[in-house]
């Protein structure tokens, strides 16, 4: 799941041809989504990739046209306790491609997404 905060735009002062970013996230349960600041890739679709801090997948976005995406994404696996989440822009190849790569270094950014008060237990 995507939900889109709104659509077409560029980062204030991106002149480059991709950017993502995300901030630092509470939530008070288990987390479902994570929520994207920006992404944005230039005369490209494009996919936003969510990994947790095994930079496991755990979620991904929709494909997202030549575009600002903001928004949340919905995670495949809900992550149970606070870590450091890091999201990648990929290629559209059937899904999620290769990792988007600007002078050979691959478009990323990553954030604490932290639960307030105690841990939560997942059961089965």
């Amino acid at each position: 799941m995507t939900t889109i905060k709104y659509g077409t735009a560029t980062p204030d002062g991106f002149d480059g041809e991709a950017a993502v970013s995300i901030s630092r996230q509470t939530h008070e349960e288990c987390v479902r989504t994570v929520a994207i600041d920006y992404a944005t890739v230039r005369d490209e679709e494009f996919v936003v990739g969510v990994y947790d801090a095994a930079m496991e997948l755990v979620g991904a976005s929709d494909v997202l046209g030549d575009e600002r995406f903001e928004g949340e994404i919905g995670l495949d696996e809900r992550l149970t306790e606070t870590q450091t989440v890091t999201v990648m822009l990929h290629h559209v190849e059937d899904g999620l491609g290769g990792p988007i790569r600007i002078n050979d270094i691959v478009v990323l950014d990553n954030a604490t997404v932290q639960l307030r008060g105690r841990e939560i237990e997942v059961r089965q």
